[in-house]
């Protein structure tokens, strides 16, 4: 519909939408380039990410350092009016005070609840936001500048945004070669297809003295970024069995998930990956250790074998805690909506239909 031409009958042979001149954001050509992409693992996993790509509205590399240097002028020429004011301003004359570095921590720890929330979309914009109003100033305070690009990277990871997240890792590559950059670097790569270069940097992560166990980590997920589900699990298996944790838990949650989704010729297998997700979803999940996004992936497992009175019995869960999220209302609706389909035309009810759409459209 944006070319005016009908695609390819053949995938591969499709051609781009940057061969043509079209008058739409850079942000949607992307978004729709990815949506269209032949390999399917390099498509979004799921709806939550196109989502978050729709509302992020992704800006280019040198858009954001544009922006960077933009707000990196603001404190100067704040500064420069202050003085000619008479004003004394700290940041100006290079000494930061204790509520300065307070003030950083807090947005430290801010961005580090947020990640753990699984609350990646947010952590995102509001770190790159930090970033672009206080680079400068954050450079004056010894690791905080990295210490944020770090929290960034990791909201990028997880709202498996690669292609912005390879811009951050090589910032703090810049800055201090580690180990852990590099291993991270190396997942980054397979995803997006450079697989060799995900082996470059995985060598020098060993040679950089990465531990085993992370090494192993980072083997898995390259495993993952090729569609090998199967040995990506059972290398997390091994560390879950070892060490435990709940990250390792949350990745073979998961890979069977999208192992089940993306399906195979056999139902079964597709089934078997399914309820593998749904056990490792609910035990995530117990005792309130479950994110919002694991919450509905467990709903999605379920719904994936059929299990629609646990997924209605968790999304009525979830109304509770979080009454501003629009999706949950949405699907209690679809799934009421198909119950009531089921039966008789004299005894179906759309109330519950209704009035769960009604607090759909509320929260938007």
């Amino acid at each position: 519909m944006m070319t005016g031409y009908p695609p390819s009958p053949e995938p591969q042979k499709m051609v781009p939408l940057s061969a043509f001149q079209l008058n739409y954001s850079d942000a949607l050509v992307r978004l729709v380039l990815k949506m269209t992409e032949p390999d399917r693992k390099k498509r979004f996993s799921d709806t939550e990410h196109i989502r978050a790509a729709i509302r992020r509205g992704r800006r280019t590399k040198a858009e954001k350092r544009t922006l960077r240097t933009v707000f990196a002028m603001l404190p100067a020429g704040i500064a420069i009016l202050a003085v000619a004011a008479g004003t004394v301003i700290r940041r100006g004359q290079g000494s930061i005070s204790a509520d300065d570095r307070a003030a950083i921590a807090a947005e430290e720890e801010l961005l580090t609840q947020m990640n753990a929330e699984g609350e990646y979309e947010e952590a995102y914009q509001e770190g790159a936001r930090y970033l672009n109003i206080n680079t400068d100033f954050l450079e004056q305070v010894e690791g905080s500048h990295q210490s944020i690009l770090e929290q960034v990277l990791d909201a990028c990871m997880g709202m498996e945004d690669y292609a912005a997240a390879a811009d951050y890792v090589e910032e703090l590559l810049a800055i201090e070669v580690l180990a852990d950059y590099e291993q991270t670097a190396a997942v980054i790569c397979a995803y997006i297809g450079d697989y060799g270069r995900a082996q470059e940097y995985l060598t020098a992560a060993e040679e950089d003295g990465a531990g085993e166990a992370q090494i192993e980590r980072t083997r898995a997920e390259i495993a993952a970024a090729t569609g090998d589900y199967a040995g990506a699990v059972e290398l997390y298996e091994k560390l879950y069995a070892a060490e435990g944790g709940t990250d390792t838990l949350r990745r073979l949650a998961i890979l069977s998930l999208r192992a089940g989704l993306e399906g195979t010729s056999d139902e079964i297998e597709s089934n078997g990956w399914l309820a593998d997700a749904i056990g490792y979803y609910e035990i995530l999940c117990a005792d309130d250790m479950g994110t919002y996004a694991d919450q509905m992936n467990l709903v999605t497992a379920y719904l994936g074998v059929g299990y629609t009175t646990q997924a209605s019995a968790l999304l009525q869960s979830m109304s509770v805690k979080y009454p501003d999220r629009y999706e949950i209302f949405l699907n209690l609706a679809i799934l009421e909506y198909n119950a009531q389909m089921k039966k008789a035309v004299a005894q179906r009810d759309f109330t519950a239909v209704i009035s769960n759409t009604n607090k759909a459209k509320k929260t938007l």
